[in-house]
C-alpha cells in the first residue's frame, strides 16, 4: 500500500474524470508526479474522447506535470500498456490512479494488470455518481457549460477559445 507522499501516476484522457481524479488525488494529498496516456497511433488521438495529443502534451505543461504519452494500435494496446506499466515502476512510481466511477469490467482489466506489475490501482471518484461529481465542479468555480476543467486552463494559456468544446 502506498503512502500520499510516494509518487503516483495518473492513466490520463484529458476528460472531465481525469481533471476531476487529479483534482481529488492532489486535493487528498497525492503526489501526483506523472500523467500517462494511451492514444491511437494512427489519429494520433486519445482513443476515447479524440483529444489531439499535442493538445494532451499542452494540458500537461500548463498543470505543470509531465506526461508519458504511448502509441497504441487496437492490436498493440495490452503490450503498449504493460510496457508503460513496468516504465512506471521502473521510475519509481508506486501507484497509479484511474478516473473510473462505476464502470466494473474496465476497472477489473486495469486492476488486474496493475497489482502484478507492483504498483497500486487508486480510484478515487469510484462510487461516486456523475451528477455529484458535476456539482462538485461547478460548486468550485467550472462553469456548467463546460465540458471539463481544461476548457478553463487552456482558455487561459490562450491555446483555446472559450466557447470551445473539447470532449
Amino acid at each position: 500500500m502506498t503512502t500520499n507522499n510516494d509518487p503516483h501516476a495518473l492513466f490520463f484522457s484529458g476528460g472531465k474524470d481525469s481533471m476531476l481524479a487529479l483534482d481529488r488525488s492532489i486535493r487528498g494529498g497525492r503526489n501526483v508526479a506523472a500523467l500517462v496516456t494511451l492514444y491511437d497511433d494512427a489519429s494520433q488521438r486519445i482513443r476515447f474522447h479524440g483529444v489531439p495529443i499535442d493538445l494532451m502534451r499542452a494540458q500537461a505543461e500548463a498543470l505543470g506535470i509531465p506526461i508519458a504519452l504511448y502509441a497504441t494500435t487496437p492490436s498493440t494496446f495490452e503490450q503498449v500498456y504493460l510496457t508503460a506499466l513496468a516504465d512506471l515502476r521502473s521510475d519509481g512510481i508506486h501507484g497509479l490512479i484511474f478516473e473510473n466511477i462505476h464502470l466494473a469490467e474496465v476497472r477489473a482489466w486495469y486492476e488486474e494488470r496493475v497489482r502484478p506489475a507492483g504498483l497500486d490501482h487508486l480510484e478515487p471518484l469510484w462510487g461516486g455518481r456523475r451528477r455529484h461529481w458535476r456539482r462538485k465542479l461547478s460548486n468550485e468555480g467550472t462553469k456548467r457549460s463546460s465540458p471539463a476543467p481544461r476548457t478553463r486552463l487552456l482558455t487561459n494559456i490562450g491555446l483555446v477559445s472559450g466557447s470551445m468544446r473539447l470532449c
